[in-house]
């Protein structure tokens, strides 16, 4: 039915006096005083109400007129509430002040001497730490003397200052909250405590050069599209901190979403029936998404339930969901799908992917290097992001030959003698899970040297 055009209260007067004339003749005086007039004019005021009214009445009730809270009641009356904004979320990694260790004697006390002290005073607590992360732990400054650092109490772990990077790393607290800046004005805080030199994990399979990074959540302080942020974007905290030379965040913010728009509401309203129907794998993804924020991907999956369709989900830092916050997507899914079906939701699982290799090195190239750019290509190839979920149709196999190919090609392996894979070459993955890169652990056939890295979170 289409919106009737608006008629002018004179052309309706004039219909109105055309038409009673034709069926009354008598009439012939329509003056200002007339009470035909009079009558005229009441009943053409009465059709410019009525027209009136129906254009607020499509205003107030039809999706296409209707605009603002009137479109959100229309809206809401077909079944589709008006999408809120959304905060965006990215991780931070901070740089704090660090040294290198030149030299050790052991203690207790123990004494550092380091290329520069000058950024360290006495009761700072520090972190000494090996190349590769293995070898780690928490120390106090006693007091310091130029270069040289002595420490309040010895050192457990034994570390090689000639042969590999060992560093001090300053231990400071970023507190809950913390506000941080980026290039494009829009500002972050830290969703918890962080400490610098602690290496915290995020994201499941980090490469070693992301593990070993301080890293914490950060959610944009206002809602909106413009907390997607660019990689990068992060410069610095709006209130400096002792220890932290600076930030960044490795990847972009997403997640940000403005208050849906009058057109994107009225398209969605209208088409809610259709797309209720369909219940595709997209479809699901996204419901999934709308109940909650920190669904990265989610897949369709066999249901052993008449009436039930089943679904599993993957955390945006490859973890899993609490029992709770899978119970609140499958109430927000049930509202918004035909009546007789329900929606399981479960958290995927990962499967650990650990390598082993014996290699000889191109000359002047370290067995950390070559370790850890070898663990970042493995890494980036078992993304838990990319990779499709396996199932009963299409297994998922993980081929031992892309992996080697992937450890023998990395700059500064000479050669590569011997590989090992677990749980065990050529991989088939259990339906239902995605796998991940746990270990990398590498062995210098010429040093007898070892370089190993853990990179598996645990949740």
């Amino acid at each position: 039915m289409s919106l009737q055009p608006l008629r002018t209260f004179s052309s309706l007067m004039q219909e109105w006096i055309q038409r009673f004339v034709a069926y009354t003749p008598s009439v012939t005086w329509f003056g200002v005083n007339s009470s035909a007039r009079a009558w005229g004019a009441a009943t053409a005021a009465a059709v410019a109400n009525l027209y009136e009214l129906d254009v607020r009445l499509r205003q107030r009730f039809g999706l296409i007129a209707s605009s603002g809270d009137n479109l959100v009641e229309a809206a809401r009356a077909a079944g589709a509430e008006q999408l809120p904004a959304q905060a965006a979320k990215c991780f931070v990694a901070f740089r704090p002040e660090t040294a290198t260790v030149v030299s050790i004697v052991v203690g207790p006390p123990s004494v550092l001497t380091v290329d520069d002290a000058s950024a360290f005073l006495a009761g700072d607590e520090i972190r000494i730490r090996s190349a590769d992360g293995s070898d780690n732990e928490v120390v106090e400054i006693d007091s310091i003397l130029g270069n040289v650092i002595t420490l309040t109490a010895g050192l457990v772990a034994t570390y090689s200052p000639g042969s590999e990077d060992v560093q001090i790393l300053f231990r400071a607290v970023i507190p809950e909250g913390t506000t941080i800046n980026t290039l494009s004005g829009v500002v972050f805080a830290t969703l918890e405590d962080v400490y610098t030199g602690d290496a915290n994990p995020v994201l499941n399979g980090e490469s070693t050069f992301l593990g070993l990074l301080d890293k914490v959540w950060c959610e944009a302080t206002e809602k909106g599209a413009a907390g997607n942020v660019e990689p990068l974007a992060v410069t610095a905290l709006v209130t400096p901190i002792r220890g932290v030379l600076s930030c960044f965040n490795p990847e972009p913010g997403s997640g940000g979403a403005d208050i849906e728009s009058d057109f994107d509401l009225k398209y969605r309203a209208m088409h809610q029936p259709t797309i209720a129907n369909q219940e595709t794998h997209t479809w699901i993804e996204a419901i999934c998404r709308a109940g909650n924020s920190n669904v990265l991907r989610a897949i369709k999956v066999t249901s052993s339930t008449v009436a039930t369709m089943a679904c599993q989900v993957l955390h945006r830092n490859g973890g899993t969901f609490t029992t709770a916050q899978l119970t609140a997507m499958e109430e927000y899914a049930e509202q918004r799908v035909r009546s007789y079906m329900k929606l399981d939701v479960t958290n995927v699982t990962l499967q650990a992917i650990e390598v082993e290799a014996s290699i000889t090195l191109d000359p002047d190239v370290t067995l950390a290097q070559v370790g850890i750019a070898a663990s970042s290509l493995l890494a980036a190839f078992l993304d838990y992001r990319k990779l499709p979920f396996s199932t009963d149709d299409e297994p998922l196999v993980i081929d031992e030959a892309d992996l080697l190919a992937m450890v023998k090609n990395t700059t500064g392996v000479a050669t590569l003698e011997t590989a090992s894979f677990l749980p065990a070459a050529d991989t088939t993955i259990t339906t239902n899970s995605i796998p991940t890169l746990a270990r990398l652990s590498l062995t210098d056939l010429t040093s007898g040297d070892t370089w190993n890295a853990d990179l598996a979170v645990s949740f």
